[in-house]
């Protein structure tokens, strides 16, 4: 339990660091800083990173041999949210602009990340 909530803080502060660091550069670009669903594409990515990452932490024994398939499972169902919540929004213009996909691809990869390296962190500590 401790192990999950030492990774959700670590990732709650790298996910505010990065959108407060990519509200700066909206800002110095001149563009509107709460354009694109920014909150909701950060929102989303950390609660799904830290669902799937807790539930992976405290994954019985018996399903250790799956993690990674686990894992797998939920990457998959980020891009099964991405496609039905925010593709339709940015795609009503008939085109996804570099800001847009930025938007959301800055928080799915650091959520990404962060799991990645935790995922491998439990494995290794679960092969000892």
């Amino acid at each position: 339990m401790a192990q999950a909530l030492k990774y959700t803080l670590r990732l709650l502060i790298g996910v505010l660091l990065t959108f407060v660091i990519h509200l700066g550069f909206r800002y110095m670009a001149g563009a509107e800083l709460w354009e694109h669903r920014i909150t909701a594409a950060y929102g989303t990515n950390f609660i799904l990173a830290a669902a799937i990452m807790g539930f992976l932490i405290l994954a019985p024994m018996r399903w250790q041999a799956s993690l990674g398939f686990l894992f797998l499972a939920g990457s998959a169902l980020k891009f099964v949210l991405f496609f039905l919540f925010f593709y339709p929004v940015y795609k009503q213009d008939g085109t996804i602009s570099r800001p847009e996909f930025f938007t959301f691809f800055i928080p799915y990869a650091l959520c990404l990340f962060f799991e990645t390296q935790s995922v491998i962190r439990v494995l290794k500590e679960r092969d000892r």
